[in-house]
């Protein structure tokens, strides 16, 4: 069985959720943890804050339709080529 982490240039619907879920775990854990280091807890919070960050993220994403690991479009490779003088891009 071969797990696909993007599909359709976005994060896999099941990564997404995984994401978000262990983000809030590690959040939870860090600020209601008993724990003897305080550089660890702020250390596990802010892991935690990122993951669920990319989560929330790739979601909004997938929600208006963005791709941002598809592959780049034709029209926006047009229009970044530069011109035969190596100038400016094209417009």
């Amino acid at each position: 069985m071969k797990l696909k982490l993007i599909e359709d240039g976005n994060l896999a619907a099941w990564l997404r959720v995984v994401f978000i879920l262990a983000g809030v775990g590690i959040i939870i854990a860090a600020v209601d943890g008993n724990m003897l280091w305080p550089w660890l807890r702020l250390s596990l919070f802010c892991i935690g804050f990122v993951s669920a960050a990319i989560g929330g993220y790739a979601s909004q994403a997938h929600a208006l339709r963005v791709k941002p690991f598809g592959g780049a479009d034709k029209k926006v490779q047009r229009k970044h080529e530069t011109d035969n003088d190596g100038g400016s891009a094209k417009r």
